[in-house]
């Protein structure tokens, strides 16, 4: 283990890419989170997204809060939808905004859509207005109203103005 935490990253990601993926796995999450962060980094989206959907999504949770949240961002874009939101349930919700905001647009929506209404209302809970609207108006009008139900009354009024100024209105 101390010869492979020597190693550049880019070794690794060799090592990783040959090994059943289980195997990379299991691999990467004895590295600890900050140390397979920094190896997936260095992966393709494709790899980081195939080895983080075989870890449990309580440690590929860990490995994506390690990593860069742009570059998190990117992998989730690429990961299963529904392994994404299995390992996003996983985080703390201030960080599952962030990466939702990084996200795109389309991709962020659907992990929303397949959340849950009272998780999706807590994360969407950390972003701005402006931007929680953005993500609405995307949806179904009674997904959005759902959601927006499940708000405390300040944001979701603070959310219903930013989705009224584009244009977009919702049923509640």
């Amino acid at each position: 283990a101390e010869v492979v935490g020597a190693m550049d990253p880019d070794k690794v990601v060799g090592l990783v890419g040959a090994m059943h993926r289980h195997e990379a796995a299991a691999f990467l999450v004895g590295m600890g989170p900050v140390r397979a962060a920094e190896v997936l980094g260095a992966a393709d989206f494709d790899l980081a997204a195939d080895m983080l959907g075989a870890m449990y999504p309580d440690r590929a949770a860990d490995v994506l809060g390690a990593m860069d949240l742009e570059r998190a961002a990117d992998v989730l874009n690429v990961m299963d939808p529904d392994r994404t939101t299995e390992v996003l349930r996983n985080m703390r919700p201030a960080r599952v905004a962030k990466l939702l905001d990084q996200m795109h647009p389309e991709r962020a929506a659907n992990v929303l859509r397949a959340t849950g209404l009272i998780r999706s209302a807590g994360w969407l809970a950390e972003m701005s207005p402006d931007r929680t609207a953005t993500f609405l108006s995307t949806m179904a009008s009674d997904q959005a109203a759902d959601i927006c139900g499940a708000m405390d009354s300040d944001r979701a009024a603070d959310v219903l103005i930013a989705l009224r100024q584009t244009g977009v209105s919702i049923a509640s």
